[in-house]
C-alpha cells in the first residue's frame, strides 16, 4: 500500500501524532509520501517518509490519504483527494473529530487499515457556481457554502430559488448551504439538522434570521438552487467555501448550488459508524 500523509503543521500534538503514524505504518508494507514542506515541520524527521513536491504529486502516487489533525485538516485533504478518487483516513489530533476513524491516543486501527480491512464511504460534494455578468467561477464545498454579510451593522436580503420556484427571501445575517458531511459543522451551530452522511441531500439554514418562521430546509440531492441578493442598495455579501472567503456577492450576482460531479471518499473502519462517532463526540454537549 502507498499512502500520502498530511497533517496540521501548526499544532505540536498533530506533528507528534503524525510521527507516531509513520512509526505504526512502518510495521507494515506501507510506503509513505509527504509534501516536503510538511515533512520539514518535524523536529526530527521520522524514518520512512518519501518527500514529494506537494499534494498533487503525492496523491497521484498513493492508494489513500491519511490526514492527521482536526476536521478542518481532514475535509481539506478530502477536497484535494476527490478529483483523483482517492479515499481519506482521518486521525483526530484536534477537538471534536467527527470525520476521524482513529484517535491520536489510539493508533491501533491503523493495523486494520494497512491490512486493507476497511470500507469506503462516498459523500456528496456541492458544486458552487458564481456568475457575475459574463464571468463564471466554479468552486467545490465538502462541508458548506455560506453567503453572509461582513459585519453586524445591517440586515441582508437573500433570495433562494429551487428549480426556478421561490423558496423564500430571507432577511438574515446570511444563509448556510451544507452537505451531510457539513451538517455537524457550522450548520449545526446555527441550529441546522444533523444528516446521516449516506443521505443524498443538501441543507439550507438561515443565520440569525429576522423572522419567526425561518427554518432549515433539506433538499433532495438532485435539486438546483439559485441564490441572489435582490436589494440593489444592499452592502456586499461574501461567499465562503469550507471556511475560506472566496468571492463577493452583489446585486446581479447569481450563485448556483448543486450536487458536484465529484464525491469525497472516506475510509470507514469497523466499529466506527457515524452514529457511534456522533454519540461519542456529542456526549455532554446537549
Amino acid at each position: 500500500m502507498k499512502v500520502y500523509l498530511t497533517m496540521k503543521t501548526d499544532r505540536a500534538n498533530a506533528i507528534d501524532c503524525a510521527a507516531r503514524v509513520v512509526q505504526r505504518l512502518g510495521r507494515h508494507d506501507v510506503s509513505i509520501y509527504m509534501a516536503r514542506e510538511q515533512a520539514d515541520a518535524f523536529p526530527v524527521p521520522p524514518i520512512g517518509i518519501e518527500p514529494v513536491a506537494g499534494p498533487d504529486e503525492g496523491i497521484a502516487l498513493c492508494d489513500a490519504v491519511v490526514a492527521v489533525g482536526g476536521d478542518g485538516t481532514i475535509f481539506h485533504a478530502a477536497a484535494d483527494a476527490m478529483r483523483r478518487e482517492k479515499p481519506v483516513l482521518g486521525i483526530n489530533a484536534g477537538r471534536l473529530g467527527f470525520l476521524a476513524q482513529a484517535e491520536g491516543n489510539d493508533l491501533s486501527p491503523l493495523d486494520r487499515f494497512a491490512a486493507g480491512d476497511y470500507e469506503i464511504e462516498r459523500r456528496l460534494v456541492l458544486r458552487v457556481e458564481v456568475q457575475q455578468g459574463r464571468d463564471t467561477a466554479v468552486f467545490y464545498a465538502v462541508n458548506d457554502a455560506v453567503i453572509s454579510k461582513p459585519d453586524f451593522g445591517h440586515v441582508s436580503e437573500i433570495e433562494v430559488r429551487c428549480g426556478g420556484d421561490l423558496v423564500g427571501v430571507y432577511r438574515a445575517d446570511g444563509v448556510i448551504f451544507a452537505t451531510p458531511t457539513g451538517s455537524t459543522a457550522y450548520s449545526l451551530s446555527a441550529g441546522g439538522p444533523i444528516a446521516d452522511p449516506a443521505v443524498d441531500c443538501m441543507m439550507m439554514t438561515p443565520l440569525a434570521s429576522h423572522s419567526l418562521v425561518s427554518r432549515s430546509i433539506v433538499f433532495a440531492g438532485d435539486k438546483v438552487l439559485a441564490v441572489t441578493t435582490p436589494d440593489a442598495d444592499a452592502k456586499t455579501l461574501f461567499l465562503t467555501i469550507d471556511g475560506v472567503a472566496i468571492d463577493a456577492v452583489t446585486c446581479g450576482t447569481v450563485v448556483t448550488i448543486r450536487r458536484a460531479e465529484y464525491e469525497t471518499r472516506f475510509v470507514r473502519l469497523g466499529g466506527r459508524s457515524f452514529y457511534h462517532i456522533l454519540n461519542e463526540k456529542m456526549k455532554g454537549r446537549g
